[in-house]
């Protein structure tokens, strides 16, 4: 899902309209407020799937990381994004880039 902000309202909505939500006034108050950081950041992964009674796929290297550390000094509503992801989503075209200034992430 690369259109994420596109995808964080969508979320919302299906939150609001939930019927389990309808007779919980704390639940539609934080859906209605809930509010998605999304860290993003591109390179080689390994990938693997663990357990037997329930499997899980994992992902694991510097570059899954590097998005948890982008998506942990992010902000509320926004995408955070290396410039190795800005830079492979420019090839594609139809994306639009608001640059919030340089930050330092721990480890780089």
């Amino acid at each position: 899902a690369l259109n994420m902000l596109s995808a964080m309202s969508t979320i919302r909505e299906l939150l609001l309209g939930l019927p389990l939500m309808e007779h919980n006034e704390k639940a539609k108050e934080w859906a209605a407020t809930c509010q998605i950081r999304l860290g993003m950041h591109t390179g080689s992964v390994v990938a693997s799937v663990a357990g037997k009674r329930n499997p899980r796929f994992q992902l694991f290297g510097d570059t899954v990381n590097t998005a948890s550390r982008m998506q942990a000094n992010g902000e509320p509503g926004r995408i955070q994004m290396s410039e190795a992801t800005r830079n492979a989503l420019e090839q594609v075209k139809g994306y639009v880039f608001h640059q919030r200034g340089r930050g330092e992430v721990k480890g780089k």
